[in-house]
């Protein structure tokens, strides 16, 4: 009986917990249009979005289920690293740190996609919009798929978080 009431006790406790914290993260709407070099709400930078369609996933179920979203138009969010032949988002800073480009996706950045200085997104948590290929894994093969025609590049947090 102490054992039940100690489950049911736990459960609610994390159900409020949950509901509670839902409202946190700063939500986006993909209709929004920004101009080049904008702010986004926490005054961090972003460039371009569309009116389009687009499906929020992790980079795990992108990873895990290639083929599902294969095609689509999709945002992510991950650490970004941006360098020769390396263009990248990471599901965490770690995986870029140690290597792991099996927890990656290819970056497929084409001129005045993301502004002129890149810099500003490079080594940053990064929101970006574009179209998933699970059959392009960048250079020599390393990624597990690739964003193409990218249409939103924008600061998520930098290392101070997205709270600051």
């Amino acid at each position: 009986m102490k054992c039940q009431h100690l489950l049911l006790t736990v459960t609610a406790f994390f159900v409020l917990c949950c509901t509670s914290c839902s409202g946190a993260l700063p939500q986006t709407d993909p209709s929004a249009q920004l101009s080049d070099n904008t702010k986004n709400a926490n005054g961090l930078s972003s460039v371009n979005s569309t009116d389009q369609a687009v499906t929020a996933v992790s980079i795990i179920q992108l990873i895990s289920s290639p083929e599902k979203y294969d095609g689509k138009y999709i945002q992510i969010i991950g650490f970004v690293r941006l360098e020769f032949e390396g263009d990248a988002i990471y599901l965490h800073e770690d995986d870029y740190k140690y290597g792991l480009t099996r927890n990656g996706l290819w970056l497929s950045l084409t001129e005045g996609c993301c502004g002129k200085d890149l810099r500003i997104f490079d080594q940053k948590y990064v929101l970006v919009e574009g179209t998933f290929s699970a059959r392009n894994h960048g250079h020599m093969g390393l990624f597990s798929g690739a964003i193409e025609n990218i249409k939103r590049f924008q600061v998520w947090a930098d290392k101070k978080g997205w709270r600051g």
